[in-house]
């Protein structure tokens, strides 16, 4: 058994499993701009998306600070490829 809270970006398959949410809801959530690319979720090398349960809680929750505070560090710091 894995325990999720030290995991921060898991594949979107597994994010579906543990949260029951659709792949649909995710695409809405994505597509719309609710979830920020980078931030609650990317795109990996292998095209897979992966969300970050994290961010995601964050979001959940209404603490938009820290997703603020996530996305100017996202800015200074670019993704690895």
């Amino acid at each position: 058994m894995v325990n999720t809270k030290q995991l921060e970006w898991v594949r979107a398959s597994k994010y579906y499993e543990l949260s029951g949410e659709t792949e649909g809801t995710v695409t809405t959530k994505r597509s719309s701009g609710q979830w920020i690319e980078g931030v609650h979720w990317r795109i990996a090398p292998d095209n897979r998306v992966w969300v970050n349960l994290v961010e995601v809680e964050k979001w959940v929750t209404g603490n938009q600070v820290a997703t603020l505070k996530a996305v100017r560090q996202r800015k200074q710091k670019p993704l690895a490829a």
